[in-house]
């Protein structure tokens, strides 16, 4: 299985670009679109990673493992502790 661990800091930058592109337009984007925007601009992203993969990986016939997307972040709730 393939692990993205830092989805969550992909989700970041892809924000803080948004935000610096908002800046430069000199738009004002409220924060519920501008979350959905970066949202689906880290999903582009994820999916060229995953499809060069697929790509690699059919070249030597083997198939695409699966894959997941997680926070980088370590849970404190995962060793009992809240």
């Amino acid at each position: 299985m393939i692990v993205f661990t830092q989805y969550d800091r992909l989700l970041r930058t892809k924000r803080f670009e948004l935000e610096d592109e908002e800046e430069e337009e000199e738009e004002d984007l409220d924060p519920n679109t501008l979350n959905q925007r970066s949202k689906e601009e880290a999903q582009k992203a994820l999916a060229v990673c995953v499809q060069s993969l697929k790509d690699a990986m059919g070249r030597i016939d083997t198939p695409m493992p699966p894959y997941a997307k997680v926070s980088s972040m370590i849970s404190y709730s995962l060793f009992g502790h809240c």
